[in-house]
């Protein structure tokens, strides 16, 4: 057992007096560990016992109550690459013990307001209004601090609102939905404005009416995320990579045509056979060009109405198979 020279108890905690005798002696005891050793205290309940002579459980009760209570601070060390305890380090709660003497309106000094830090040294005052000047910058000092880390936390969980929407309005437009959280991840790391955000948006709208994002039902679109690194809103888009199927135009009605007489029977509107009308109109669209002429669907007319009634049908199943087989058609 450690041989007790003697017992020293700071001004400071002696005049914390809605504790009690052991746990003044407890403070005190902690006090002195942080003085002696370099690393802090590092004792353990079972050391505690001895020293105040009651039981480790009694020990344990003491400690856990000053901590809870803001006398002490405990911070607990884990084995590396574990969740087990190695050991548990007790410190003095300066700040808080400063407060509470500032409170109580005990005259104290300067020594006592910082008496755990013995690199640095302090007049002492002994003027009443020196200390409660003294006092109160320190208790003020405090509060400033506490209010700046509460205004960046809200202004950092305001950032967090705003980018977490910009993203969501992003998302919501781009018209494939894979790989929401690893575009998401791009978002956090990149964090846009709202500036970018928008030319993203419009980027987006002018792609999804392009022949590669429209055909195979969108197959060609890439993920989010794959977008977003390959930074794509800034992709030039020429004219004649626009798709323009409308529902009056000439690929469109080519293409029910083509759907009529491969089925055998009359068109019927639902969102699967127009899903497929569309598919193939893009591919005659495609086939026309722009710069379509007379002769050209006068070639797809043909094509179509030759394949009644024809051995060729077998060979054609869609528009692909149609616009593959156009020269032979026709001969």
């Amino acid at each position: 057992m450690e041989k007790i020279k003697g017992i020293w108890i700071p001004q400071e905690i002696w005049n914390l007096k809605e504790l009690t005798w052991t746990e003044i002696l407890l403070i005190a005891k902690v006090e002195s560990f942080e003085k002696q050793c370099i690393e802090g205290c590092f004792a353990t309940n079972e050391h505690f016992a001895n020293y105040l002579r009651v039981t480790k459980e009694s020990a344990s009760r003491l400690i856990n109550k000053l901590v809870k209570e803001n006398y002490l601070i405990s911070k607990v060390v884990y084995k590396e690459g574990t969740k087990q305890i190695q050991k548990r380090k007790l410190s003095i709660n300066s700040n808080f013990i400063s407060l509470k003497i500032s409170k109580s309106g005990e005259q104290v000094s300067a020594e006592m307001l910082c008496p755990f830090n013995t690199d640095v040294v302090q007049p002492l005052y002994t003027d009443a209004k020196d200390n409660n000047k003294y006092i109160n910058n320190k208790i003020n000092n405090n509060i400033y601090a506490q209010n700046f880390s509460e205004e960046k936390k809200e202004h950092e969980n305001k950032l967090s609102k705003n980018l977490s929407e910009l993203f969501e309005k992003f998302y919501k437009n781009y018209p494939k939905k894979k790989g929401k959280h690893r575009a998401y991840r791009w978002f956090k790391t990149h964090k846009p404005n709202e500036e970018l955000v928008d030319k993203m948006i419009e980027a987006t709208n002018q792609q999804k009416e392009t022949f590669d994002w429209k055909k195979q039902n969108g197959k060609y679109i890439p993920h989010p995320a794959t977008w977003l690194n390959g930074g794509n809103w800034e992709n030039e888009i020429r004219p004649e990579e626009i798709a323009q199927v409308s529902e009056n135009s000439v690929a469109r009605f080519l293409a029910i045509e083509l759907y009529e007489k491969l089925k055998h029977k009359s068109f019927e509107e639902s969102s699967q056979n127009k899903k497929l009308i569309d598919l193939w109109a893009l591919d005659i669209d495609k086939y026309l060009s722009f710069n379509r002429s007379k002769e050209q669907e006068d070639r797809i007319f043909y094509a179509i109405n030759s394949l009644e009634n024809s051995w060729l049908r077998e060979k054609v199943f869609d528009a692909h198979s149609l616009i593959k087989n156009l020269d032979f058609i026709r001969r």
